[in-house]
């Protein structure tokens, strides 16, 4: 079953109304700054694709990409970006019941983590079908192994399984795309999908909306620019997302009973058609395509100092307003990022790990990077860190190393009973450690930057 606009289309106009306001009430951050600068709406204009080759917040960009003619500056750090912003989000309505119990109309929602990129360079179109989450070099194997590292681990297995059998070769949809972007940003309230494409480092060019597929997908693009060469070409990008049902991670608009939202596992134990219909629909692929606004035609000049040279990535910045003492922690980070979820998470890229050769504090600025929570069940500290290490097995400038971003905690208090235990490294929420290829260069080069503020 296919998805485009079939919110719009249900014919339960309360039910419309309902999922209109909880989607105003749902989109904010990053998502509602460009949506509402971006003048979208539910009626005159729901999608837009912009572009820049320069550093400005993404709510000012105000460069249409269809029917435009661009030039990729030769000194830029940027580059040239692409960016897609949808009034609605991605989690698309596939399939409506008027009556359920305990409570109805209620919408069920496909869970979206895949956007298909077809491309086409001069009429030609590119059918390399490469899977892009993680690292530039991966190959689609090793990609689809990191996919199921970057989307909440409950929907794994379908998220392996939609890969490997890739989109639906139905409904306009024929033909390989020319990538297929992987990541947890593109979940269940994204209504931006983000496309770095030319830069010269990645910290530049990725933002938290394409942190997990955005290093491979700038790597993809830039051996395609070596294959079609400097200068002007006229480029069509068409964006199709695809989303899964899983009864495991069930997204419902529903209604209320007894003045309490009804969850979705209430409809599977009281509703047994509400059960079969959910079943039904977690061996379909849907997919949104071939909506106006879902694709855009231009011409792009890229200079030659462009083609064939990929970003480099450089370690993440220090965080400057990071309210504990900094030595301190780094000290704690340094000691617990060779065990636990930091370790197996660098073990995917280099071959031992003993202790990093650099610690990065990260966190939010605003929140001093350190948090403290406590409540009956459980009470800890935590503070989020890079841990970097070097290469074990070749210690030369280009040799691949690895940086980890990793959650360091400490618990006073689980399941109720008051423990005592030393920090320990843990998963960022339910996604894995964040684990990226840097060169041994640029851990000496971030040692030597922050030398002043601490040093291992």
């Amino acid at each position: 079953m296919h998805a485009p606009e079939a919110w719009a289309c249900l014919g339960v106009k309360v039910m419309k109304k309902t999922w209109e306001k909880s989607i105003e009430a749902d989109c904010r951050g990053q998502s509602a700054k460009i949506r509402d600068g971006w003048s979208l709406d539910s009626k005159s204009r729901r999608y837009a694709i912009r572009w820049a080759t320069d550093p400005q917040p993404m709510r000012e960009w105000d460069r249409e990409a269809d029917g435009a003619s661009i030039r990729v500056p030769e000194q830029t750090k940027l580059g040239f970006d692409l960016t897609f912003c949808s009034y609605m989000p991605l989690a698309s309505p596939v399939a409506l019941l008027k009556k359920a119990k305990p409570a109805g109309p209620v919408l069920i929602m496909a869970t979206t983590h895949l956007v298909d990129l077809y491309l086409e360079v001069d009429g030609v179109p590119q059918t390399d079908g490469h899977i892009c989450c993680g690292e530039g070099e991966m190959t689609n194997e090793s990609a689809i192994a990191n996919a199921r590292s970057a989307v909440p681990s409950d929907l794994e297995d379908a998220i392996e399984k939609a890969l490997r059998d890739g989109p639906p070769g139905e409904g306009g949809m024929a033909g390989q795309p020319w990538a297929t972007l992987v990541g947890k940003e593109l979940g269940e309230e994204a209504h931006i999908i983000h496309l770095p494409l030319i830069a010269a480092d990645l910290e530049s060019a990725c933002i938290s909306e394409s942190e997990s597929y955005g290093p491979m997908l700038l790597h993809k693009f830039s051996e395609l620019l070596s294959s079609v060469g400097a200068g002007k070409h006229k480029w069509s990008l068409r964006l199709s997302w695809r989303g899964v049902v899983h009864n495991e991670r069930l997204l419902i608009e529903g209604q209320f009973d007894g003045g309490i939202n009804v969850q979705p596992e209430t409809y599977m134990k009281k509703d047994p058609n509400f059960k079969a219909i959910v079943e039904g629909l977690m061996e379909q692929a849907h997919v949104v395509y071939d909506q106006p606004g879902l694709s855009c035609t231009f011409e792009l000049d890229v200079p030659a100092k462009w083609v064939g040279s990929g970003p480099e990535r450089f370690a993440e910045q220090m965080n400057p307003h990071f309210k504990g003492d900094v030595e301190e922690y780094c000290l704690i980070a340094l000691r617990c990022a060779s065990r636990g979820a930091s370790a197996n998470q660098a073990l995917t890229v280099i071959s031992r790990v003993g202790t990093p050769a650099h610690i990065v504090l990260d966190g939010y600025t605003w929140a001093g990077g350190l948090t403290e929570h406590s409540s009956y069940d459980e009470a800890f500290e935590r503070f989020m860190a890079w841990g970097l290490w070097y290469n074990p097995d070749d210690n030369s400038d280009d040799a691949d190393g690895v940086m980890v971003k990793f959650w360091c905690t400490k618990y006073t208090r689980k399941g109720g009973q008051p423990v005592s235990q030393d920090w320990e490294s843990e998963n960022i929420g339910m996604f894995k450690c964040v684990a990226q290829r840097i060169k041994n260069k640029n851990v000496r080069a971030a040692i030597e930057r922050d030398a002043s503020i601490w040093n291992a």
